[in-house]
Parts: structure tokens; C-alpha cells; sequence
């Protein structure tokens, strides 16, 4: 399954992996074929085993997954759901998970009643995702009845490599946090990520009457 998952990745963002990478996740997925893979998971005090994964992770009893993978006909399907998750400061509730592909392109949406993160607080978040040729596309979509708040966020992320250096070049599509009577509006001109070094190109968070402003 894990293979499965992983050519999944190669076949829409192959350039996450190098090269030495991708030629073993090719090899393993060679070895099992054509096999129609079925998974159905329901958890049942999984927590000890969880810490020993990562330490403070903890996913409600009950919590459900389920998977289908039909190689031959490059068919990918996955639902979870959960109670909650909760991993140190942070909680989700009421969690669900979707993913799939189709044709060219692979899409995943993922939903939550609220998400607490230290002190911060949102509800009914939704994100959804797809990539694609070596794109990735993030939106997000949250509210705070309580605080007044909302957002919109929309984010391209384009990964190419270089002398096998892997690198992240992040755009904003329209996005706004809005408080009460005040909006913020996100723009840059491109974020770029590599193993050595981020740089900023113009990123800002304006409103009417106050602005946030990095560059380099």
C-alpha cells in the first residue's frame, strides 16, 4: 500500500523524489503487478502505536480508513474519517478526509467541524488540493463566529530540481483574513524554498490602513 501511495506521488509530482527514489519505488511497484489493492482500517486503542511513530499523536477510537488501487487502471480511491486528532497543541474534530485521481491529476479535500492550535481557534476549515505535472494547488477556507474571523487562502506551488537540489517556487492566488470590519489581502510576487536558503519576493499582507511588507 505504501508503494502504491508512493508511485502515486511519482506519476503527479515526480520531481519531489530524485532519481535514485523514484527507480526503487518503480522497482517494488513492478514486483506486486497488476494486484487490485483493497484496505479497509477502524482503530481501536492505536495510540501506543502511534507514539511510537510520532510522540503525541493521538486519533479517536473508531476513526475509519479506506482505500482502493486498481493499478491496471490507474484507479486510486481513499476516505477516512475521525472523531478527532490530536498531536500536542493541536486539535482537530470531526475530520474527513477524501482523495482520488482522475486521468492526469490527483485531488484530495479534507474537512473539519474545528481546529484549535494553541491559543487560535477555527471552524469549519476546508481544504482541498490537486496536483499535477510537478503543480501543486492548496485552498483553504475557515471561520471564528466567536472572534469574527474568516479566511481565504490560495496557493500555487511549483517544484522543479536542480543539480538535484530540490526546489519550492510559491505563488498566492487571491487571498484575504478578514476581522470584524477590517480585510487583509496576500500577495508576493513568488517564495522560493530550497535546502539551503528561502527567498522572499515582495510579500505582503495589506489592508486599507495597515500593511505588512517582506522582501528578500
Amino acid at each position: 500500500v505504501i508503494y502504491y501511495l508512493s508511485n502515486l506521488l511519482v506519476q503527479y509530482t515526480p520531481l519531489l523524489y530524485d532519481e535514485a527514489s523514484r527507480k526503487n519505488i518503480n522497482k517494488q511497484v513492478a514486483k506486486i503487478g497488476n494486484e487490485v489493492a483493497i484496505l479497509s482500517v477502524k482503530t481501536k486503542n492505536i495510540d501506543p502505536l502511534l507514539n511510537c511513530i510520532t510522540k503525541g499523536l493521538e486519533v479517536a477510537d473508531g476513526s475509519k480508513v479506506e482505500m482502493f488501487v486498481n493499478p491496471a487502471e490507474n484507479g486510486f480511491v481513499m476516505r477516512a474519517s475521525s472523531e478527532y486528532l490530536m498531536h500536542t497543541n493541536y486539535l482537530a474534530t470531526n475530520v474527513r478526509l477524501t482523495a482520488g485521481n482522475a486521468g492526469d491529476s490527483l485531488a484530495m479535500s479534507m474537512a473539519a467541524e474545528d481546529l484549535y492550535a494553541g491559543a487560535l481557534h477555527f471552524s469549519d476549515v476546508d481544504v482541498s488540493g490537486g496536483a499535477k505535472d510537478n503543480d501543486i494547488r492548496l485552498d483553504a477556507n475557515f471561520a471564528d463566529s466567536l472572534q469574527e474571523l474568516q479566511g481565504e487562502l490560495s496557493a500555487n506551488a511549483k517544484i522543479t530540481r536542480k543539480n538535484n537540489r530540490r526546489n519550492l517556487h510559491v505563488t498566492f492566488n487571491p487571498s484575504s483574513i478578514t476581522s470584524g470590519d477590517s480585510s487583509w489581502r496576500i500577495t508576493t510576487d513568488g517564495i522560493d524554498m530550497d535546502s539551503s536558503r528561502v527567498a522572499i519576493r515582495r510579500f505582503a499582507v495589506r489592508s486599507d490602513s495597515q500593511e505588512l511588507f517582506v522582501n528578500g
